[in-house]
């Protein structure tokens, strides 16, 4: 939570509109993601903070 949205990592479920964030900042995690060295197993599920 807080960094910012990559879209090789993560994957955007919902989307939630705010004046106090920056662009696309990760502001929950639903599903985590998994990493196995650099290899990407599973990319997280997350809710987007996107200015309002």
């Amino acid at each position: 939570m807080g960094e910012a949205f990559d879209p090789q990592r993560h994957e955007a479920i919902f989307q939630q509109h705010s004046d106090e964030v920056e662009v696309d900042t990760v502001a929950d995690v639903v599903e985590t993601g998994y990493l196995l060295g650099d290899t990407l197993l599973r990319v997280a599920k997350v809710v987007v903070k996107t200015p309002a």
